[in-house]
């Protein structure tokens, strides 16, 4: 005979209770940092009226929830001193026992949705889950966002029903008393917020994962196909790597100097090597003249990094060797040993040591970079595939004739100067040409990158140093043997020699550029320069 489903006699409470976080608590004034120095912590606040107790008497078990019947409770306030995003999380626990009862209900058999109201509109963060999946794990996370100096308001509203396919009892054959049953069965849930300055976030999704959902959803960052293509439709679409293009983008990521100062860099994009994704930056702003020392030794080789001239002190030299302009081969430039080692022979600090040991622990031990020459008047299509034709090269054969444009090796899937590497690989780099052109909008990208003087693009437009300084690319040029591609002040592409008049007139600056391990995640922020990406790995 069939069980038969009854009006369940059981009061559900929803208790809200306040709990503290380990550093910050929903509170104006707290201890925080490293020196216990006081902080103001903003005026947040979390608000629920006693009287608003969810209480379910002579309950029927429901497919769906009662709109009628929820519990509703409030955050609201300012963020104004902080200088940090506030995390708050939200979970549920069991509630007290209720007098006079002996038994709760089961878990699987109390359901939840929760909903939330901050624009006017109610926006529905879950449904139909039930108390089984969800005790005591974080049911929702968000955030008060810095420099939030207008009052928020966020509402919440928590409904719960029991489940359907709640029976009891056979009636039938009076097995069953129902009065007892209903007296004895309770269920009693509290809701718990709590805050504190950890950041978090409510997956465990990481940074590849989040900046190639942009694409997916038509935001910012675009997919490209094999042909340097812009993907129109990415579900019918073979993905090489996916950029941020265009003027304007919210792509800032903080990173730390080694003195805990925060840095602004800027995502190129997502791309892959071996089969395995990383994401690639470039620093926003070209290195300042405080860390560039105007010599760094190697080997018993003193390579010039940058000039002791008064009128050009940013000038730096790709590759400079005893004031003599040596090989556009960046595997030996000495631009390259200074990037990558932490002091030269000398003791003369390298920029590695410049850089924390957080955001270095976030580096790709090994990133491969191709060294392919590009000509002036290459398309920005083109410059990507000379930059990496070198499947039909040969390494260290043949004469190296300075300003002789045979000294190029001839096969036509090779743009490598003949005795230079083909790649070169390493933790910090610069970014190629092709970078550089591929920030324009897409519809320059079968365009000379010599002609795109004054095309505006995110680093163009965003940079405040980009309009008057040009940057040096990885990319060897193939018009001279001591020359690399820049990105000159004009926003055009042009060869460069490394060092002369002309060079250092033109104040030749170096925006490093790195590639981060798969497993980094963004924690806060939401890629604006003002709420910069922070990062931490997983």
């Amino acid at each position: 005979m069939k069980n038969k489903r009854i009006g369940l006699m059981v009061a559900i409470f929803g208790v809200l209770m306040l709990t503290f976080g380990i550093t910050y608590s929903f509170v104006s004034l707290t201890r925080v940092g490293k020196n216990n120095n006081m902080l103001i912590a903003g005026d947040i606040y979390m608000h629920y009226n006693e009287t608003n107790v969810l209480t379910l008497d002579n309950a029927v078990p429901r497919k769906e929830y009662d709109p009628n019947s929820y519990f509703e409770f409030t955050i609201d306030g300012k963020n104004e001193y902080t200088k940090k995003d506030i995390w708050y999380d939200i979970t549920l626990t069991y509630g007290d026992v209720v007098a006079g009862k002996k038994t709760r209900i089961n878990d699987d058999l109390l359901k939840f949705r929760l909903v939330e109201n901050r624009t006017g509109e109610e926006k529905v963060l879950f449904d139909n889950k039930s108390f089984q999946t969800i005790n005591n794990k974080k049911i929702w996370v968000d955030k008060i966002e810095k420099d939030t100096g207008e009052e928020i308001k966020i509402t919440y509203k928590l409904y719960m029903w029991i489940g359907e396919e709640t029976s009891v009892g056979n009636l039938d054959t009076n097995d069953y008393k129902q009065e007892e049953w209903n007296n004895d069965v309770y269920a009693s849930i509290k809701v718990n917020v709590s805050g504190d300055f950890v950041e978090k976030t409510l997956d465990n999704k990481t940074m590849i994962e989040e900046l190639k959902e942009k694409a997916y959803n038509n935001g910012e960052m675009i997919a490209i196909d094999n042909d340097s293509n812009k993907c129109e439709s990415i579900s019918s679409c073979e993905i090489r790597e996916y950029r941020y293009s265009g003027v304007k983008a919210n792509n800032y990521v903080e990173l730390t100097d080694n003195e805990e100062n925060g840095e602004l860099w800027r995502i190129i994009g997502v791309f892959k090597e071996d089969g395995e994704e990383y994401v690639k930056l470039v620093r926003n702003e070209v290195l300042p003249r405080s860390v560039i020392p105007n010599d760094y030794v190697i080997n018993e080789t003193t390579y010039k990094i940058s000039t002791n001239y008064n009128l050009y002190p940013e000038a730096v030299y790709w590759n400079y060797i005893d004031g003599v302009t040596d090989k556009n081969d960046w595997s030996k430039a000495g631009l390259q040993y200074y990037l990558n080692t932490e002091q030269d022979s000398k003791g003369t600090k390298g920029y590695l040591s410049y850089l924390s040991e957080d955001t270095k622990s976030m580096l790709r031990e090994k990133t491969t970079y191709y060294l392919g020459s590009v000509n002036n008047d290459s398309t920005v299509k083109k410059a990507f595939q000379d930059e990496r034709n070198i499947s039909g090269c040969v390494n260290g054969i043949g004469p190296e004739e300075n300003n002789n444009q045979e000294a190029i090796q001839s096969n036509e899937t090779c743009s490598v100067w003949t005795g230079n590497q083909t790649i070169w690989t390493g933790k910090i780099g610069l970014p190629y040409i092709s970078d550089f052109a591929f920030m324009l909008d897409s519809s320059y990208w079968t365009k000379n990158i010599n002609t795109t003087a004054g095309l505006p693009s995110w680093l163009r437009e965003t940079s405040k140093d980009a309009k008057d300084v040009s940057s040096w690319s990885i990319t060897p040029a193939t018009v001279d043997y001591n020359m690399a591609m820049q990105l000159s002040y004009g926003g055009w592409a042009s060869a460069g020699l490394f060092a002369d008049s002309w060079t250092t007139s033109i104040r030749m600056s170096i925006r490093p550029s790195i590639a981060l391990k798969s497993n980094v995640k963004i924690v806060s922020g939401n890629g604006r320069e003002t709420n910069p990406y922070k990062l931490e790995l997983s």
